[in-house]
């Protein structure tokens, strides 16, 4: 989905653009390193547990970069894992340039409040939260956690992207969530 996302926002990525993706897709990764070795950019692919395609295994809440160093970050499907989503969302906002671009994609019920509890049994997480490795579902709510650490967020589904033929083309579904953030630029 990343791919149509970049196609649908015409997001251009520079050859000198840094780019920070948690737990890469394999193919996205090869495009973004392809176009980034172009020019100097920098592309830094990372997890936690799953080391086949990444470029560094680090935790998510204390991220060993300095602050400001990326102008673009890539989180899809990662925040329902991490017990402290607040740090791990503190984290990405500090190595995110001023005016730097995060895509942000979580299972979403827009209808109602984020449900979460790390200590919930296994199969009680699938049930609650979808996913047995899931910790969380997130609501309406979500917005203003990414907010409260300093990112500008704009609430988009594949509804609002994508055509009906190119949802159904790509089979997506047509309530996929996703957040486009911007980090505040820097007072003058």
């Amino acid at each position: 989905m990343l791919a149509l996302v970049f196609q649908e926002l015409r997001l251009f990525i520079s050859t000198s653009t840094a780019v920070l993706d948690y737990a890469p897709n394999r193919q996205m990764q090869k495009l973004l390193k392809r176009r980034l070795a172009q020019g100097g950019g920098t592309y830094v692919g990372v997890d936690l547990m799953d080391d086949r395609f990444i470029d560094s295994t680090v935790d998510a809440c204390h991220l060993p970069f300095p602050d400001s160093a990326f102008d673009l970050i890539v989180q899809f499907h990662v925040l329902e894992h991490i017990p402290d989503d607040g740090a791990a969302i503190r984290e990405m906002a500090r190595v995110l340039k001023p005016g730097g671009l995060c895509l942000v994609q979580v299972p979403c019920r827009r209808d109602r409040l984020t449900d979460e509890d790390p200590s919930a049994p296994e199969e009680e997480r699938i049930v609650r939260f979808g996913q047995a490795d899931h910790i969380r579902y997130y609501g309406s709510d979500f917005d203003d956690r990414l907010r409260a650490n300093g990112l500008d967020t704009t609430f988009m589904t594949s509804n609002d992207l994508f055509s009906d033929e190119r949802r159904s083309r790509f089979r997506l579904n047509e309530n996929d969530p996703l957040w486009i953030c911007r980090k505040a630029q820097a007072a003058k």
